[in-house]
């Protein structure tokens, strides 16, 4: 069960919903730039660390110090991977509801839940690098900042024909 299905009230519906703007095959371009980097670094530490290293440092000292480098390239990679598998965010006809990465910090996530009666605004920022969704509340709260989903232009041309609809 997602995330916006076990927060969904009684009677509320989805009316639309977004995820990562990638897909499954996007990170398969990640393995072949994984192996380029590990092959240089794998390089570079052989021919220019190990041998100045392995005058002061054990054999077991040098493969930790490779083991962390290669540790270091995948903490880089994960939080990517798992704001794929769980960032997701919808409008129901009551509020946005979501589990998001952060707006500062992709290792944080956002949980958001705001009814549309405190929504003043929705505005789609960014380009392809930096796709974002900022979402402007009344009475001075501060604005929900949403980033790295697709589909966010449809989502803020939605919310605003739902908050300017009569009614």
């Amino acid at each position: 069960m997602s995330y916006i299905e076990s927060q969904l009230q009684p009677g509320e519906q989805v009316l639309f919903r977004i995820s990562r703007r990638r897909k499954w095959y996007h990170y398969l371009l990640v393995v072949p730039a994984y192996c380029v980097l590990l092959t240089v670094l794998i390089w570079l530490v052989g021919n220019f660390f190990l041998p100045i290293l392995a005058a002061f440092l054990s054999e077991t000292a040098l493969i930790l110090i490779g083991s962390g480098l290669l540790l270091l390239i995948g903490l880089g990679i994960l939080p990517g991977v798992i704001h794929f598998l769980v960032d997701e965010l919808a409008l129901t006809d009551r509020r946005i509801v979501g589990k998001v990465q952060g707006a500062f910090s992709g290792w944080v996530f956002q949980k958001i839940s705001v009814p549309l009666s405190e929504v003043e605004s929705v505005r789609a920022m960014g380009g392809f690098t930096s796709p974002g969704l900022e979402i402007r509340r009344k009475n001075g709260m501060p604005s929900v900042i949403v980033k790295n989903l697709g589909s966010r232009k449809e989502f803020a041309a939605k919310l605003t024909e739902l908050l300017n609809r009569p009614g």
